[in-house]
């Protein structure tokens, strides 16, 4: 009997939450005001993209890893990056890499330099990590935009 008390509490808990944050988020979309902007002001956001650009060439930097800079379980780690910007950690830390990558596309860097200094050591894997956030491969992505 206490058990299903706890549980019901918990859920009831956990429901609260779910409708606080929904609220919250569509006062920001009410406002005009980009989740991605009102996020990036975040102190954790900002110190997670600092770990981020100290590990840019680890190839084997983990969740994990990055839980540990910040100080806080993975699980933790997961629910803060789902609440400020709706994705887990693993898919962050590829889609801040690539980002990186095409940036270094657009100074004029190889596709291997890039891949190399954003910690993919595969080419083949970054290849299609790449075309699958950018809907382009690495190659066309670089001579698009240094024929601009």
């Amino acid at each position: 009997m206490e058990l299903q008390l706890r549980i019901s509490n918990l859920l009831r808990h956990q429901q609260q939450l779910r409708q606080h944050w929904q609220q919250r988020m569509g006062q920001l979309a009410e406002s005009n005001v980009p989740v991605a902007e009102t996020a990036a002001d975040d102190p954790f956001l900002i110190k997670l993209y600092g770990v981020l650009d100290n590990e840019l060439t680890n190839s084997s930097f983990s969740v994990e890893q990055l839980a540990d800079e910040l100080a806080v379980s993975p699980r933790t780690l997961h629910r803060k990056l789902s609440t400020l910007t709706g994705t887990n950690a693993a898919e962050l830390i590829r889609s801040y890499r690539l980002q990186k990558a095409a940036n270094l596309l657009q100074q004029g860097a190889s596709v291997s330099e890039a891949a190399e200094r954003t910690g993919f050591e595969s080419l083949p894997h970054f290849s299609r990590s790449f075309k699958s956030q950018f809907a382009v491969s690495p190659s066309s992505y670089s001579a698009t935009q240094n024929k601009s």
